[in-house]
């Protein structure tokens, strides 16, 4: 996985990450993150407080795209937003970005379970660290990936 297009999702003083990938048709650009690193109450939630399981699945909060940032990794050019997608009984959101990426969205390493691996960062500080996918589904000629 290219490195690269790592990006740091900033919301408040929570500090997340994301990547930055281009359209299967190439016209387009997003950014793959979950919903509670865009989620301005993320610092005072009860239900994260609490590490109630699965919490932002359900939330019904919508989101404030001018208090996002999605920062490329290594310096503080921002990516402009244009339109949020998500669904509500999951936490994962898919970010239309106005900029363009050169690189496909490809997750290349199993771990030892059935689960894959992609990498991601929490804030600047600690580097890099892994994102798990769940079990792939095949659908005609697109594989489906879950966040875990």
């Amino acid at each position: 996985m290219n490195t690269n297009n790592l990006i740091q999702v900033k919301v408040l003083q929570n500090e997340s990450s994301g990547y930055f990938f281009k359209s299967y048709d190439n016209n387009k650009s997003f950014v793959i993150t979950s919903k509670h690193s865009i989620c301005e109450f993320r610092s005072t939630c009860n239900l994260i407080e609490s590490s109630v399981k699965d919490c932002c699945r359900t939330c019904p909060l919508e989101f404030d795209t001018q208090k996002i940032q999605l920062l490329s990794n290594g310096n503080d050019f921002s990516l402009h937003i244009e339109k949020i997608y998500y669904d509500k009984a999951k936490d994962l959101v898919i970010i239309n970005v106005t900029e363009a990426a050169h690189d496909t969205l490809i997750i290349n390493e199993k771990s030892i379970s059935d689960y894959y691996v992609s990498y991601g960062f929490s804030s600047r500080d600690f580097g890099v660290t892994p994102l798990v996918f769940d079990i792939p589904r095949v659908v005609n000629t697109l594989i489906l990936l879950a966040a875990v």
